[in-house]
């Protein structure tokens, strides 16, 4: 298992709490996902008045999430989609994310989604075969059409989508409340390809406070922390840092 994960916490419980994690920023800002953000916190937290089914039910209605830990399950031969390890594959990539093949991503719901909106198979497919792994960074720069808005002179304010939506990786420098500043490398476009940029500063919120810690340990200055959007999701491992730079670092280079 490629996930780090307490003694007292199981898998499946451990990858539905970071499911929740870093599903909240898009859903509170209404681009994925059922339309009461706070159904997330409510799961995470294990509170009462959920949909049946739990987070699982509300997983579920994630349209670009769910299926991705549909096929990353599969591939790795786990039966719960939501199982940490395949949560930890999904959000921070690695060689569980990397197992998917051509074939069944072809064949998935989001390929032939966007198939039928007129988006060509072998650009949303062949990145795999050029050793992209199928992660949500996958999604963000692959199966989204904004690369090619940008390329097809779209204003400034797409790159910022694409900023925001990927999972990035930074580095604590203050802390002040429900508030932090890190550094983060900003995503850059030079007419054709995206790629990472130059160390910049920012300023982001800290995730659900009941959820933020890894192994039971408070967040501190210096900390490696995933980001999604203007959210810290959690502090990141030396070797989930190195799985998030590698895995994005393939998807921006296979590229076509």
């Amino acid at each position: 298992m490629e996930a780090t994960q307490s003694s007292s916490e199981s898998a499946a419980t451990r990858g539905r709490r970071r499911f929740a994690l870093y599903a909240y920023p898009p859903n509170e800002l209404g681009y994925c996902g059922p339309d009461d953000p706070s159904l997330l916190t409510a799961a995470a937290a294990g509170r009462n008045g959920l949909p049946e089914g739990g987070l699982d039910a509300i997983a579920r209605r994630f349209a670009g999430a769910w299926p991705y830990l549909g096929l990353i399950a599969r591939a790795n031969q786990i039966a719960d989609p939501l199982e940490d390890s395949v949560v930890d594959a999904y959000w921070l990539g690695g060689e569980m994310a990397a197992r998917v093949a051509e074939k069944d991503f072809a064949a998935s719901s989001v390929a032939r989604m966007e198939v039928r909106t007129g988006r060509d198979e072998e650009e949303l497919v062949s990145p795999l075969a050029h050793g992209a792994p199928l992660q949500h960074n996958y999604h963000v720069f692959v199966v989204y059409p904004w690369l090619g808005v940008l390329r097809r002179g779209g204003p400034e304010k797409v790159l910022s989508i694409l900023d925001g939506c990927r999972i990035r990786q930074g580095t604590v420098l203050s802390l002040n409340g429900d508030q932090a500043v890190v550094e983060s490398r900003e995503l850059v476009f030079d007419g054709h390809s995206l790629k990472e940029g130059e160390p910049r500063a920012e300023e982001v919120r800290l995730g659900l406070a009941a959820m933020v810690g890894h192994e039971g340990r408070r967040l501190k200055i210096g900390d490696a922390v995933s980001l999604h959007w203007d959210w810290l999701c959690e502090p990141l491992s030396v070797e989930a840092v190195r799985r998030l730079g590698e895995s994005t670092d393939r998807v921006l280079k296979a590229l076509l």
